[in-house]
């Protein structure tokens, strides 16, 4: 078998050129092939050597590095050859986190009522200002003893009183824009003569059909008379018809023994008939009796109909003193609606009419607003959570709100509620903070920002953003372990732009990271898997042990936050050591990169 010369391709030196050294003059041809054979079998011995080497490299940099990953890692591109690229590293630190929303707040009114006229007509008067006073006090005392004094008798005081009063309210000021108002109070009072009228005659129709209740009882009464009347004239005419029944038996026995004193002639047959006619006699009246009973019986039949009536008629009186008495009441209710009341505390932030103005009731369509009344001693905040955040809130969570306007006025305060439910249209829910207001320092219509506290995470290991990389749809971390470079796929669990909390994805386990790990947050683009780095402590150079980490973050690369100290999140920062850093240096030209791109793996 002839050995093929191509498995090692000498360079010659001498001349500069590539390939097999050719034959060289006056040499013997014969010997040209072993000359060949030999420089191919050192070219292999020495390709031998060279892998051998390679190997144990790669062997002892494991051992020096420890023990591999756990789990299915990604191997290294290259071997720990060359220069190590000094990089920023930092540990997860130990902190409480603060999962939080800062979003812009308005501020609403905790009511607000839009005063509109009920009923049409001109507006007769505006409510004027009047400061309570010793002539009112002194009415109060003349009329019902409630003032400081104790009660007088009307007389002169009381007149004078009632007329300092009504000069008092003709000097005062009408109710305008920013005055105060009670809940009740009297704002306006608009004429209309026709709901007064219309007031009235239900009232006297009200009264009519009370009087005709009162007539409706006076003939159940007398009804009630008959019918008793009725029942003893039917009793007595029982009784005619039991005196007649006597009567008739004791006649008819008379008669019975005359017949038998005729039969024996001892009295003369015209006795016996005259006794006769007596017998018939009382049957008649008995029969007449019976007539007098049937007769009482019907005559208290009819005063008992006649009773009856009376009796529905009273019903039918009573239910149209009910129907009156809803009537009166329904067009006083009317007629109340002439005046326009407080309906709470508040002030008054528009008015929209004057004295004399013609206003129309609000179903006519052609309505105005006559007056606004707002509740501003206590303000909601409302704002509007996007759906992401919107399933953390809750009521009770935690608020900072500040107000540029009022020198960047803070106050805290806590979500009263929320619509458990997102708007269609913006996907956002509704979210209420109260706020107390009685300084007046806030007004309604001013906007805020509002910073939300969603949930706290306490004893959370965190990293900052800039320890991480993305590749396609997967997140990865850089991780030193024996001052090698190894990418580690995790999965985040918390991210507020700034800080993170993530837990290693090893197979299809979750590990949460320990403390220990050392991550790299510069140059990640310009290290292949397996790279080695440096890294020292700022200023001294000195290689940090593995398994040690210092507890400071990176502070250049954790933004400050917006909000003043109140809202800053509470850290447990164990000071244990400084931060590992090292200065960055310009990428390597030729370096694969690991962001970007998947790194080529080295041939088997």
């Amino acid at each position: 078998m002839t050995q093929q010369t191509n498995l090692q391709v000498p360079v010659d030196h001498t001349n500069g050129s590539v390939g097999p050294n050719p034959v060289p003059e006056g040499a013997s041809p014969a010997l040209a092939p072993q000359s060949a054979a030999g420089r191919g079998r050192s070219g292999w011995i020495m390709g031998s050597v060279l892998t051998l080497a390679a190997g144990a490299g790669i062997a002892f940099a494991l051992r020096v590095g420890g023990s591999s990953p756990p789990g299915p890692a990604e191997p290294p591109l290259s071997t720990s050859q060359g220069v190590a690229i000094p990089v920023k590293t930092v540990f997860p630190i130990r902190k409480t986190l603060v999962r939080s929303v800062e979003l812009p707040g308005s501020l609403r009114p905790w009511a607000q009522a839009e005063l509109y006229a009920k009923v049409s007509g001109y507006l007769k008067s505006v409510q004027h200002e009047v400061e309570p006073g010793p002539q009112a006090a002194l009415v109060a005392s003349i009329l019902g003893g409630t003032g400081a004094g104790p009660a007088v008798v009307p007389g002169a005081s009381l007149v004078r009183g009632l007329a300092a009063l009504h000069l008092a309210e003709l000097n005062a000021e009408e109710k305008d824009i920013g005055s105060p108002v009670a809940a009740g109070e009297t704002l306006l009072v608009i004429d209309a003569p026709e709901l007064l009228q219309d007031l009235e005659q239900k009232q006297a129709v009200w009264l009519q059909r009370k009087a005709e209740v009162e007539q409706a009882a006076t003939t159940i009464a007398t009804a009630e008379a008959a019918v008793r009347a009725a029942a003893a004239k039917e009793r007595q005419a029982e009784a005619d018809v039991h005196r007649a029944i006597s009567e008739h038996t004791f006649v008819l026995k008379q008669y019975k023994r005359l017949q038998e004193l005729a039969r024996d002639r001892t009295i003369t047959q015209e006795l016996v008939d005259e006794k006769q006619y007596h017998v018939n006699a009382t049957k008649a009246n008995w029969e007449s009796s019976l007539a007098k009973v049937q007769a009482s019986q019907a005559e208290r039949a009819v005063v008992s109909s006649k009773l009856a009536t009376a009796r529905a008629d009273l019903s039918v009186k009573q239910a149209q003193v009910h129907v009156a008495r809803e009537d009166h009441h329904k067009a006083q209710v009317l007629a109340e609606y002439a005046r326009i009341q407080a309906p709470f505390d508040g002030v008054i932030t528009y008015r929209g009419v004057d004295e004399g103005d013609f206003v129309q009731n609000s179903s006519s369509g052609q309505t105005r607003l006559l007056m606004t009344v707002s509740a501003i001693d206590r303000l909601r905040v409302v704002l509007d959570i996007p759906e992401q955040q919107a399933v953390w809130v809750r009521p009770g969570s935690e608020a900072v709100i500040r107000f540029d306007t009022q020198d960047s006025w803070v106050t805290k305060g806590k979500v009263s509620r929320i619509a458990y439910s997102l708007d269609n249209q913006a996907r956002t829910m509704r979210v209420e903070i109260d706020v107390n207001n009685r300084d007046r320092r806030l007004m309604p219509g001013m906007y805020g920002q509002v910073r939300l506290t969603l949930q706290r995470i306490k004893n959370a290991l965190a990293i900052p953003a800039t320890a991480l990389y993305n590749q396609g749809r997967e997140v990865y971390v850089i991780q030193v372990r024996g001052g090698l470079a190894y990418r580690q796929r995790v999965r985040i669990r918390y991210d507020d732009g700034r800080e993170l909390q993530v837990v290693k994805v090893i197979g299809k386990r979750e590990v949460p990271l320990d403390g220990t790990e050392e991550l790299v947050v510069s140059n990640k683009g310009e290290l292949a898997d397996g790279q080695r780095v440096k890294t020292a402590h700022p200023g001294s150079g000195r290689q940090v042990r593995r398994g040690t980490p210092p507890a400071v973050t990176d502070t250049a690369a954790l933004p400050t936050s917006a909000l003043k100290d109140e809202v800053h999140a509470q850290t447990d920062v164990n000071p244990a050591g400084p931060q590992v850093v090292a200065p960055a240096v310009p990428p390597v030209a030729g370096r694969p990169r690991l962001a970007g791109r998947v790194p080529p793996r080295p041939p088997a």
